[in-house]
Formats: C-alpha cells, sequence, structure tokens
C-alpha cells in the first residue's frame, strides 16, 4: 500500500493537481480584474484631461472631439467613448461639481 500511495505521490497528475492547489491560494483573479481596470481607468483620465482643457483654456466644446483624434493620431488610447461635445460638456460639470 505504502508503494502505491508513494507512486502516486510521484506522477505527473499529483504533480499538476498540487501546483493547481498552489496556484488557487495566490488569488490571482483579483490581480487580474484590478490590472484590466488600470488601462480603463487610463483611458478614462485621458479623456477627462481633454476636456478639463477645454473648460480651462475657453474652447468651444467642439474641439473636444478634435482634441480626441489629435491624441489617437499621436498613440495614445483614448478608448470608444466619451469623445463627443455633449460628453465634454457633462464631464466639465461633473469635474465643476466636484
Amino acid at each position: 500500500m505504502r508503494k502505491k500511495i508513494r507512486d502516486h505521490k510521484l506522477s505527473a497528475c499529483h504533480i499538476e493537481a498540487v501546483k493547481v492547489q498552489a496556484v488557487a491560494k495566490c488569488n490571482i483573479l483579483p490581480e487580474t480584474v484590478v490590472e484590466q481596470q488600470k488601462e480603463v481607468l487610463a483611458t478614462t483620465c485621458c479623456i477627462f484631461r481633454t476636456a478639463y482643457y477645454v473648460a480651462k483654456n475657453d474652447r468651444p466644446y467642439l474641439d473636444h472631439p478634435e482634441l480626441i483624434d489629435l491624441q489617437r493620431a499621436n498613440g495614445c488610447n483614448v478608448g470608444r467613448i466619451l469623445h463627443s461635445p455633449t460628453v465634454c460638456t457633462d464631464i466639465i460639470d461633473h469635474i465643476a461639481d466636484e
């Protein structure tokens, strides 16, 4: 019986099961979610900074989509949403309220 237990302990299946159990204890899922959210937050920060620039320099809200296109042309990741002048107005109102 001890020989069977030893053989199982040294088998590839048992070693893989031990590895899976060790990985499960490391809580990889929360760290992965945090990493995904960092990119989304960075994108939102770029949009908010652009809207803040429009408000601070008294530019028309119609400049916001053009500035977003400029950032995209320069290689910034600005996402796919929050690019319209209406959203720029909402962002500036939110910044003013805060």
